[in-house]
């Protein structure tokens, strides 16, 4: 298997990062492998719990122990400790294992509780944001589709839903290697989107994909240039392994930088508070099963 930095839209590079646009499904074999998160002192007790937004049950909890802040080694002229770790490997299941449904809403929130609080058994008690790293995803395990397609002036114009968003548009040619990518740029759940497309690279394929790596693929007549039947191919394969290294290693930074910024009203890091115990800096890293084909992927935030 091989791993790339993920981010939410992991084909193509976007205007805008949404929080909202999270998203990862249950049935397609993904997981949730790891938490990372770097201290600015030292933790007595990490806690990972991933939970129902919005009915607060609980699908997974795990708590460490006696975790180490980051810091600078003088003789070494370097920072130190500067990334830990927490073990999830959760797909999107409840207490039980049992798939969730599309459109659950979670929310995996790492709190990092200082060392001083130890004696406190009650810790929805300590509420200060800086012991936190929240973030939301919502479970979908349905893919997009398109509505209508129309050629003119040397344009493929095509309408496409999904019942939350698209991320990408995606020209195969008959190797099925990516010869165009399109971010879709949706900012509104579940609405109808169009979007233009050049007539005048070959393909044979147009893929859709969302956030979650559903995806549909649709033959394209270049004779009649019109959209034919879906196809039977999976984006999940080689195609989205040569279109995610396409792009992912170059957005990975752009969009995790806006992520960190865009979210600062659910995890502030706030390095004066005497009970912050956490920066912002923390990531998910997200892995597919099954497949040595399909991607390990990481979700940074």
């Amino acid at each position: 298997m091989r791993k790339k930095m993920y981010v939410p839209n992991k084909y193509v590079k976007e205007d805008e990062y949404i929080a909202d646009r999270n998203a990862l499904s249950s049935e397609n074999g993904t997981f949730i492998a790891k938490q990372y998160y770097s201290l600015i002192r030292n933790a007595g007790r990490l806690i990972l719990t991933i939970r129902d937004a919005d009915t607060g049950e609980k699908y997974f909890e795990k708590i460490d122990k006696d975790a180490l802040a980051e810091y600078y080694h003088v003789k070494v002229g370097e920072w130190m400790n500067t990334k830990g770790e927490i073990e999830l490997n959760w797909a999107g299941t409840d207490a039980d294992g049992n798939p969730l449904p599309t459109g659950t809403k979670v929310e995996v929130v790492l709190q990092a509780i200082p060392s001083y609080y130890n004696n406190v058994e009650d810790v929805s008690e300590l509420n200060a944001d800086g012991m936190f790293i929240r973030t939301p995803f919502v479970i979908d395990n349905e893919k997009p589709s398109i509505i209508s397609s129309e050629t003119k002036d040397n344009k493929l114009k095509i309408k496409m839903h999904d019942n939350r968003y698209t991320a990408a548009v995606i020209l195969l040619n008959e190797d099925a290697d990516v010869v165009g990518l399109y971010a879709v740029n949706q900012t509104k759940a579940g609405e109808d989107v169009e979007m233009e497309v050049d007539l005048d690279k070959e393909f044979s394929y147009v893929a859709l994909v969302d956030y979650a790596d559903n995806n549909r693929v649709y033959e394209y007549d270049r004779t009649a240039k019109s959209i034919g039947e879906e196809s039977a191919a999976d984006m999940s394969s080689d195609a989205a392994s040569v279109a995610s290294s396409d792009v992912s290693d170059s957005a990975s930074t752009e969009v995790s930088d806006d992520a960190t910024a865009d979210k600062s009203d659910d995890a502030a890091s706030d390095s004066s508070s005497d009970e912050s115990s956490e920066d912002d800096s923390g990531d998910l890293e997200v892995a597919k099963t099954s497949d040595t084909k399909k991607n390990i992927i990481f979700i940074e935030r």
